[in-house]
């Protein structure tokens, strides 16, 4: 399970627990403050790893409502949506699974490891072209996309 708590601390697994519980000074957790998810952010290649598993989530909860700002907590999943991102730049990255938009649905914690690992092992990741992808996109995807 992924998660957080009622104290607004992480339930992880993996990789993800390996880096929160080493908290490498490169690496920064940041909950949401919808409660429906985190990030961590790699500040020296300046991208973030988008974990959300709350209602509307590409997720077990997808079908749930979006909770509020005030959202009860704990919040746990056994899936989860990832993104990888530039992290002041809405500029996407192609990570192992993605849907051809940058995002991995309904991904596990050994998806997760894949992409932590991957994100933290190349030098370069490769940017997601939107312009060719635009006709196709779904209002959901658009909407990202901005």
């Amino acid at each position: 399970m992924i998660g957080i708590n009622k104290d607004r601390t992480l339930k992880l697994e993996g990789v993800a627990k390996r880096l929160y519980d080493t908290k490498p000074e490169n690496v920064k957790f940041v909950l949401y403050k919808s409660n429906r998810g985190f990030a961590i952010i790699f500040t020296d290649k300046k991208i973030k790893v988008s974990i959300v598993f709350g209602g509307a989530n590409y997720c077990e909860h997808y079908i749930k409502p979006f909770v509020s700002e005030n959202g009860s907590l704990p919040w746990t999943s056994k899936d989860f949506e990832v993104g990888v991102k530039h992290d002041t730049n809405d500029e996407w990255y192609q990570v192992p699974g993605h849907d051809g938009y940058g995002i991995h649905t309904y991904a596990n914690f050994e998806e997760l490891d894949e992409i932590l690992n991957y994100v933290m092992n190349t030098p370069k990741l490769k940017i997601i072209d939107f312009a060719s992808k635009r006709r196709s996109m779904t209002y959901r995807q658009k909407r990202l996309a901005k």
